[in-house]
């Protein structure tokens, strides 16, 4: 498979092993409860007990009212060193100082819960279409067979339950090269691309692929499979459809700073205007937002956006079915 572009307006990122990601994010919740940098804690087990230690104050360790915190196996009994005070002291303080750092990781681990849910989730691709090297150099005839294909092709993509999610960008969009996005079933480049380049528009030079890990709870198949009985329901009844039909306005938002922007969103998802969460490239999040175009998206959730950092607005167009997704 040839190498895969930069990512452009979304960005692009080195793969990541799933274990090492989620240990880093389950770290960076763990200790940001008790203010330590991330990576201060080992996981053992689903045991997270505080030890007092004999050794002093290690590395990445926490020193509280003479007790040295760190985690320790529940069958090691946690000796009492490293204390200003007497033993029944320590192990009063112990406990509480326990009860404290327990309830402050369920918060924390709460408030990052959104954070954690993407690398349990399912791994779609995530596909870019954007202007090739042909766009606007073919003849009309020429221009419309491509597209005639692309339609037809995405349907038997559709009803091969290959293709997820199709639909094209709007006007409004940080990359004017951004034309199109599908989300393909399968986390395998070599098959997603050996699926997405049976696009006639891409063997023609007018689209361009670029391929991106994406990750959501969101029910995408059960969206396409409404979709899909609608254009059979009409079908059957021998109602005309076109391409387009059944689609409407939504905005996409692509933020940097992935684990923000979830724990912004989380809330939001469903009835608060947020229909998709998703997890790009295990570096960046992209939302689908209930707005019909980037300036209704900036009105309605402008104070939410600039809580996340660095983040981009596109116009964007799909079935209405994602804007029923619901299940994180």
């Amino acid at each position: 498979m040839p190498s895969t572009p930069a990512m452009g307006a979304l960005g692009h990122s080195a793969p990541e092993s799933r274990s090492s990601l989620r240990l880093a994010r389950l770290s960076h919740c763990a200790t940001r409860a008790v203010g330590q940098p991330p990576g201060a804690f080992t996981l053992m087990g689903a045991d997270l007990t505080p030890n007092v230690s004999w050794e002093g104050p290690q590395l990445g360790e926490k020193s509280l009212s003479g007790i040295c915190v760190r985690p320790w196996p529940r069958r090691h009994f946690p000796p009492a060193y490293c204390t200003r005070g007497s033993r029944a002291s320590t192990l009063r303080a112990m406990r509480s100082l326990h009860t404290v750092w327990i309830g402050m990781l369920i918060v924390s681990l709460g408030a990052c819960g959104s954070s954690l849910d993407p690398a349990a989730q399912p791994e779609y691709t995530l596909v870019l279409l954007k202007t090739g090297a042909m766009s606007g150099q073919l003849s009309k005839e020429a221009n419309t067979v491509a597209f005639q294909g692309h339609f037809a092709n995405m349907s038997r993509l559709a009803e091969a339950r290959q293709l997820l999610v199709a639909g094209p960008f709007g006007e409004k969009r940080s990359d004017p090269a951004l034309r199109g996005i599908f989300v393909l079933d399968t986390a395998d480049p070599l098959e997603a691309q050996s699926w997405a380049e049976t696009d006639p528009t891409t063997q023609a030079g007018i689209f361009q692929l670029e391929y991106h890990r994406i990750r959501t709870g969101a029910p995408l198949r059960d969206a396409l499979e409404r979709a899909l009985a609608k254009e059979a329901k009409a079908k059957a009844e021998g109602i005309p459809t076109k391409p387009g039909d059944g689609a409407r306005p939504y905005v996409v938002m692509v933020a940097d700073e992935a684990e923000a922007a979830h724990r912004t969103l989380t809330p939001l998802l469903g009835s608060g205007g947020v229909f998709l969460l998703a997890e790009v490239d295990g570096r960046r999040t992209l939302a689908l937002l209930d707005a019909q175009n980037v300036a209704e998206a900036e009105s309605r959730f402008g104070p939410i956006l600039s809580k996340m950092g660095p983040n981009r607005l596109y116009d964007w167009f799909a079935t209405d079915e994602l804007a029923k997704l619901s299940g994180q």
